[in-house]
């Protein structure tokens, strides 16, 4: 699987180190990004994707990429904990 940029290679990565060293499948894991690369390699990953604007793209802009979830920064971890354990 590729993808276009660094980041996106870094999280095909992740998905694949997680999914082989614990045996989960990539509907298992979670990436979290702050850009559009990012959602899109989770997306080909077959990972779920949580879009934080606390990069350079707006919520708006992340908004706009369909994500699993967007948040404004990672202040509330407790809600995203329990988010995560919602997906099943």
């Amino acid at each position: 699987m590729r993808c276009a940029s660094a980041t996106g290679a870094r999280t095909i990565y992740a998905t694949s180190g997680s999914t082989g060293a614990y045996g989960l499948p990539p509907g298992r894991c979670l990436i979290i990004g702050d850009t559009e690369h990012d959602v899109a390699c989770a997306r080909a990953a077959g990972a779920h994707v949580v879009a934080v604007a606390t990069g350079t793209r707006t919520r708006s802009e992340l908004e706009s990429l369909e994500p699993d979830l967007v948040l404004d920064d990672l202040k509330d971890v407790d809600f995203l904990i329990r988010w995560a354990r919602a997906l099943g």
